[in-house]
């Protein structure tokens, strides 16, 4: 009897004092970072737009400062506003913010948690990234190059022939670009089976992954509610969309396959991985498969983004195109096109592509992050779970790191960095290609994309104001979708060769590069 009652003293001992070390460990913890007050259980759902909300953002950092938390549904959420609140966590503290977040829609119930972009930071994760640097480094992307070259030469064709089409035609460069890297399949035309089944899953994913979306994504035991029940359309949609990732994941990688087994293959990303004499593991295909895919997956999208979005700023600035092309033509022989070996002596080009990837970053959000376990930062805690997202808009609009930021201006760039302002009109890049272990991993590609475009085009046609019926020049709004990511909306332009001289070289380029 004793016994028992002192075992029993015992354990409610030990309870008393595991609620009293959790109770004093609650009340010891630094506070949250601040933020606008939100409503019980949804807390701050309602104040939060659906369009734009890096815009909101950043205003309420004016008042509650670079860190700023918010609640949605219990679950905390964290902007970061600033270069050094970025850098202090995403760069150097790395190591417990590289997560992502259970995204239940796009990650789970489509698989993108398979995915580079979306995959939880974990040993698949790691290895998947070694693998994409090893084809896709800073060295190793320049075996690409003469694609990159000969595909940008095929734009221009297409924009000699018909330049309303401006938009489509960025859409297929990119896409032949990558699926050439990717799988060494060049499409055969614009509604090659190929490229639509790619650019369907892109878009699905595009559409998953919205914020604000899909209800599930902030409260997850709905993934588990059955398709048929009323108000489950959701669930019958990711069905419908899972089919076109699968599809985008398996068919391009079986036919390089089938390719390598018939010993008839084009040299890329798949067949480097493919062309191996051992078997592969069922477990290690499925990460070729997702890690090929995110080369496309991954980047496609944000680069006809870019693109699109240096057509529409030589629209709004062609004096800035102008001192371009005259940079351009003092570099570049009359008779030949830029090539990536001219990129060092264009320092306004590159100043350029710079501010194209500041003037409207193509994801003003980028993907968030997820904090691993609780960290203390500037006298508050960021609770273990938290989503972490970096206001990629914020940083590339600060007057005080990029004086002026709502102007278009190559120039800042020849005077970055000071003793005063160390971060003064820093390279954009730091931001547009994500932070830390998770910045994209297929940025040199998107880079030389990007790069080529620009030099190519400016080098041979001039990009002006459409007009309208009474000869009054028709000037963009300049306004953007709202996205995770963001492209130009609609506009038009008037897309000329600068010569006779320019056209013919265009003719003669293209006659050389595919033997015509």
């Amino acid at each position: 009897m004793t016994t028992t009652f002192l075992n029993t003293q015992a354990i409610l001992g030990g309870v008393f004092l595991t609620l009293l070390l959790l109770y004093v460990k609650s009340y010891r913890r630094k506070p949250l970072p601040p933020g606008p007050k939100g409503l019980p259980f949804i807390g701050n759902v309602l104040q939060i737009p659906r369009q734009k909300e890096w815009l909101t953002y950043l205003q309420w950092s004016k008042t509650y400062g670079d860190v700023l938390h918010l609640s949605i549904f219990g679950r905390s959420l964290v902007i970061l506003n600033s270069w050094k609140t970025v850098n202090d966590l995403l760069d150097k503290r790395s190591a417990i913010y590289s997560d992502r977040p259970r995204l239940v829609m796009a990650g789970e119930l489509l698989g993108y948690d398979q995915s580079i972009p979306l995959g939880h930071y974990n040993e698949r994760h790691k290895e998947s990234r070694k693998i994409l640097h090893q084809m896709l480094g800073p060295r190793q992307v320049t075996q690409f190059h003469h694609i990159e070259e000969r595909e940008t030469t095929a734009f221009l064709s297409k924009l000699l022939d018909n330049p309303q089409k401006f938009r489509d035609h960025i859409r297929n460069m990119v896409c032949s670009m990558i699926l050439q890297v990717a799988y060494g399949y060049r499409p055969q035309s614009e509604d090659d089976h190929l490229v639509n089944i790619v650019n369907r899953g892109t878009e699905d994913f595009a559409l998953a992954s919205h914020p604000g979306s899909f209800a599930v994504d902030f409260i997850p035991w709905l993934k588990y509610v059955p398709s048929w029940f009323p108000g489950a359309g959701f669930q019958r949609q990711a069905k419908i969309w899972r089919q076109h990732v699968d599809d985008m994941k398996d068919i391009p990688y079986e036919m390089v396959k089938k390719q390598i087994a018939s010993g008839n293959y084009t040299f890329s990303f798949a067949s480097h991985l493919l062309d191996t004499k051992s078997e592969i593991p069922p477990e290690v295909e499925d990460m070729y498969k997702w890690v090929i895919t995110g080369v496309y997956g991954g980047g496609a999208d944000s680069t006809v983004s870019a693109i699109a979005a240096f057509f529409l700023a030589m629209v709004l600035n062609p004096d800035v195109q102008k001192k371009a092309q005259d940079e351009l033509d003092s570099v570049v022989v009359p008779n030949r096109l830029p090539t990536f070996s001219d990129r060092d002596k264009l320092p306004y080009v590159e100043g350029l592509l710079k501010e194209v990837l500041r003037w409207h970053p193509v994801g003003p959000c980028g993907l968030p992050h997820r904090v691993v376990q609780d960290d203390v930062y500037e006298g508050h805690t960021i609770p273990a779970g938290a989503i972490i997202i970096a206001n990629a808009w914020a940083l590339l609009h600060d007057p005080t790191v990029y004086p002026n930021p709502e102007k278009f201006d190559p120039d800042r760039y020849s005077q970055s960095g000071t003793k005063e302002n160390p971060d003064l009109n820093r390279d954009p890049r730091a931001a547009a290609f994500g932070f830390g272990r998770r910045s994209c991993p297929g940025m040199h590609l998107a880079d030389a994309t990007l790069w080529a475009s620009i030099a190519f085009t400016l080098s041979t046609f001039n990009i002006t104001k459409a007009v309208d019926e009474a000869g009054l020049a028709i000037t963009p709004t300049g306004e953007f979708t709202s996205s995770v990511i963001c492209h130009p909306k609609t506009f038009a332009c008037q897309i000329k060769p600068r010569s006779l001289m320019a056209e013919s070289l265009v003719h003669v380029t293209i006659c050389h590069n595919f033997g015509l």
